[in-house]
């Protein structure tokens, strides 16, 4: 298969076979389940990871596979009751708090889910990747339960690991730039990560985000125009922002037009529907 795209469906094939003249070796379920996740029929490699648990619950592999496919089909309960399980299995095992912690975190559980990632990160032995991502979790589940110092914190970690990280350097940037705090250091890591990864709507509108909140509107306005040739046309928060830098450069009818379509593509900012009726900028 590795040689041959071609042989995955001889390959799936030839898993089910084993998987059904064997019923009751936990290995050959799991393996039709691991050619049934490269096919990304995820629901069914859920269950074949299951069958092959139910025979023999001790195989790390196959508990970290059940997880990253229920992640996929975004079955977040399912990913936290199982993964509670699999750490009980597996209390040494970081992965499955980082995967679990995910979960809950997807689930607005966000204080499981510092705790869970603080554990996690503990057990973490020779992989700087996967401390990070510990890291960079903690630094997000802390932003959002308004715990700015220890969000910083978690953020600057990460990225002593890995200072080129782009999507850290983002997400940091811009959670400076919502509370308008050290904005300086947001430009320079924003500016950083449209370097590693241009042409990221994403990351564009940060930038122009960053360059609005330090009063720099021309500015802005160039790198929210970047932003929305790159895509971010539809994305409601950037149309928004669009909005928002016209309106400061006495654009009054152009930021009515980008609020009006930022409310028809939705995600926009609560204050949006007060931006449209009043004519008027809100922050």
């Amino acid at each position: 298969m590795q040689r041959d795209s071609t042989m995955l469906e001889q390959s799936l094939e030839l898993s089910r076979i084993l998987s059904e003249t064997h019923p009751v070796e936990a290995n050959c379920q799991g393996i039709y389940g691991d050619f049934l996740t490269m096919d990304k029929k995820y629901s069914e490699a859920v269950a074949q990871y299951k069958k092959s648990i139910q025979l023999d619950s001790k195989n790390l592999n196959v508990w970290q596979q059940l997880l990253i496919n229920q992640s996929e089909l975004k079955l977040y309960d399912d990913m936290i009751a199982d993964g509670r399980k699999a750490m009980e299995l597996f209390p040494n095992e970081s992965s499955l708090y980082l995967l679990t912690g995910i979960a809950q975190s997807q689930t607005d559980k966000t204080e499981d889910a510092v705790k869970t990632f603080l554990q996690g990160s503990k057990l973490v032995v020779d992989n700087d990747a996967q401390l990070v991502q510990f890291y960079s979790n903690l630094g997000d589940s802390h932003n959002k339960l308004k715990n700015f110092e220890e969000s910083d914190k978690y953020f600057d970690k990460a990225l002593v690991i890995q200072p080129r990280e782009a999507f850290i350097l983002n997400n940091y940037a811009y959670y400076l730039s919502l509370r308008k705090e050290k904005l300086e250091k947001a430009e320079s890591m924003s500016k950083l990560s449209n370097e590693i990864m241009p042409s990221q709507s994403s990351f564009l509108d940060t930038y122009a985000w960053i360059l609005y909140v330090e009063g720099k509107y021309t500015d802005a306005k160039v790198w929210i125009l970047k932003a929305l040739d790159a895509g971010g046309g539809t994305s409601g928060t950037i149309v928004e922002h669009y909005g928002d830098i016209l309106f400061k450069l006495n654009d009054a009818d152009g930021a009515l037009l980008q609020w009006q379509k930022a409310k028809q593509i939705g995600g926009a900012s609560e204050l949006l529907d007060k931006k449209i009726n009043d004519r008027k900028l809100y922050e």
